[in-house]
């Protein structure tokens, strides 16, 4: 049956120069781009790490400044309101000590004493106390309300003399229920300096959880009030409802950083609910108390975190986007360079046979006589010859011809064993072999090769006529010289004149010409043939 598989275009591997170069810079190419790529989205990823830092930072800092603004601001209003009961027990104190007051009238007596303290916020009570600590006076009017505070704290403490401003821990008030307060005291003594008495003012501790919860610094945020010893006097959120009144903090995180004089903010467990916060503190006025305000860590990444996806969502985005238009523009650069590659195979390639055509043939033919010229090395050319070729276009027709010459294309490849050996359908029915580096005995062995994988041939027969399988192979060889004066058009000639010897001399045969035109040789006459 005639036909046969078609080889390679570039027998042995071989590809143009162009090609190859085309492959060098598509590879290169690729490998830019690829950097490229990946040094955009690291550049992508690393602005957005970036971002999402400050947008941390920021976050925090607000957070930070925020709660420093509502400490000052809480801190002022409790100084302000405890400097205003303050200042009525000091004047309270100059009254008693520098008038006489028994001769005075009840109420004018009273608002004497007391109409300073008026204006204070969540004023509990102001009472004169006895030596004994009787009631004595009462700013809720007369007569005063019964009752002996002897055993108060803020009674205690004057007793050895003490001149200054006492403020009290936490207490519940006896003329009131039992209403959480904290009291501020002041010591009452006649002119030699003898005790007669303490100057009570009260503030009710309702007054602080009313400015705490004001306050909105998170869910989970936290404000206290204490005083320099550790004792807790109010907590908004409180863990028992009622502020955690009179709460000993002394072994807590927060006091430990307050005692060690550090300022700034600081993270520490609340010990109260376990929850991580982060605390700015404020010292009240010349009071020794302090108030605390803390945030959740949590509220604060919490506020953060939808910014962080956003951000986050737009550089994959782009990543994204990135590396898809990567993957097309590559997937297009493929194609194109796929089509440059066909197109320059069909360039250089017998479309019927699939060897290499006359044109890629004088190409490499001309590079490899420059190549032998600089080595110094012998190169052989064949011319081969389908016999009869026209009876079987004549007698069978043109598609039976091509059979024919796809047969003897294939069979021709398969005979070349070398990598750089090439093959080519030089016109019509004729073909060429070019040898680098191969003597005469060489050529010989490769065309005797040839010739025998053609005679193997089953062509068949068609329409009652024989298919033959033969052809006339004309050989030449020349070591070129790198002075010779020979060309590659001398090699030709010798190789064409070896064929015409062999079809003169019956066909079905192998002639070769040595030397033809190199080194040594004589021109267009060279030397006689060899037969084969």
């Amino acid at each position: 049956m005639l036909g046969g598989r078609i080889f390679p275009a570039f027998h042995g591997g071989r590809s143009p120069e162009g090609g190859r170069e085309r492959r060098k810079r598509h590879r290169r190419a690729r490998k830019w781009a690829i950097g490229a790529v990946w040094i955009s989205v690291a550049i992508i990823l690393g602005l957005e790490g970036y971002l999402l830092w400050q947008v941390r930072s920021a976050a925090w800092e607000m957070a930070i400044r925020s709660a420093k603004n509502v400490s000052a601001t809480l801190s002022t209003g409790i100084d302000r309101n405890l400097k205003i009961v303050e200042l009525s027990l000091t004047g309270l104190q100059e009254t008693m000590e520098g008038f006489d007051l028994a001769v005075m009238e009840p109420q004018l007596r009273n608002s004497a004493l007391f109409d300073r303290a008026a204006s204070a916020e969540y004023l509990g009570a102001m009472l004169v106390l006895s030596r004994d600590g009787d009631v004595l006076f009462d700013n809720a009017g007369w007569p005063p309300r019964r009752g002996n505070f002897a055993d108060r704290d803020y009674f205690r403490a004057h007793l050895d003399g003490r001149r200054g401003t006492y403020l009290s821990p936490p207490y519940f008030s006896r003329l009131r229920g039992g209403d959480p307060s904290i009291a501020l005291s002041r010591r009452w003594s006649d002119a030699e300096g003898r005790f007669k008495g303490v100057l009570v003012g009260s503030v009710r501790l309702a007054y602080f959880s009313s400015m705490f919860s004001d306050v909105n610094l998170g869910p989970l945020a936290a404000v206290s009030i204490m005083r320099a010893d550790g004792t807790l006097l109010m907590r908004v959120p409180s863990s028992d409802g009622t502020g955690n009144v009179g709460l000993d903090l002394r072994g807590s995180p927060v006091f430990q950083h307050i005692q060690s004089g550090a300022g700034g903010s600081f993270t520490a467990r609340s010990t109260v609910d376990g929850v991580e916060r982060s605390f700015v503190f404020d010292k009240i006025g010349d009071f020794p108390l302090y108030l605390i305000v803390g945030f959740s860590n949590g509220d604060v990444l919490e506020s953060w975190i939808p910014e962080a996806v956003t951000i986050l969502g737009l550089g994959l985005v782009a990543c994204t986007i990135i590396i898809a238009l990567f993957i097309s523009l590559q997937r297009v650069l493929d194609r194109q360079l796929q089509v440059e590659s066909d197109l320059a195979r069909l360039a250089t390639t017998d479309v019927l046979t699939g060897l290499s055509n006359r044109r890629y043939f004088d190409d490499l033919l001309a590079r490899e006589w420059e190549r032998a010229r600089r080595n110094r090395a012998s190169l052989s050319l064949l011319i081969i010859d389908v016999d009869h070729f026209k009876a079987v276009n004549d007698g069978l027709g043109h598609a039976a011809g091509d059979g024919v010459l796809r047969a003897i294309g294939e069979a021709i490849g398969k005979a070349l064993l070398r990598p750089g050996d090439l093959a080519a359908r030089y016109g019509g029915d004729e073909f060429a072999v070019l040898l680098s580096d191969t003597d005469t005995k060489g050529a010989l062995t490769v065309a005797t090769r040839i010739r025998r994988r053609i005679g193997d041939l089953s062509l068949g027969a068609r329409h009652g006529l024989a298919v033959a399988g033969t052809v006339s192979i004309g050989i030449a060889t020349i070591r070129v010289a790198p002075d010779t004066t020979a060309s590659v058009d001398s090699l030709f000639r010798a190789s064409d004149r070896a064929l015409y010897i062999a079809k003169r001399a019956g066909r079905d045969r192998v002639e070769t010409l040595e030397g033809a035109g190199g080194e040594g040789a004589a021109p267009d006459g060279g030397p006689a043939p060899t037969r084969v």
